[in-house]
């Protein structure tokens, strides 16, 4: 199977979804941007970029967000993955799926 690139429009489109999902995280585990971001040693600034879809979570932070959010590292990186590449989500999934499922 051939991956695509996706365009610009789509790159910033899932980047704010994932940004989008990462505040009602954050929302969900009582946190304001301030306590999430002085628990993460970042500026609040910089959780509101990531909230508003202008900033990612880089791949070597995952799992200190993930804690710091009360989510599992795994379900962190499912998000960022299926919104960075769609295909190469979907064809994961397929692979990790039990057999005895469709």
């Amino acid at each position: 199977m051939a991956l695509t690139q996706l365009t610009d429009t789509e790159q910033n489109g899932h980047k704010k979804a994932f940004g989008e999902l990462v505040a009602d995280w954050r929302r969900n585990a009582g946190l304001t941007q301030l306590a999430l971001a002085e628990g993460l040693g970042v500026t609040r600034g910089f959780i509101q970029a990531i909230e508003d879809g202008r900033k990612r979570i880089a791949l070597d932070r995952m799992e200190v967000y993930a804690h710091a959010l009360r989510k599992p590292v795994d379900e962190l990186y499912e998000e960022h993955i299926r919104g960075h590449d769609p295909e190469l989500y979907w064809f994961l999934r397929r692979l990790w799926q039990p057999n005895n499922q469709s």
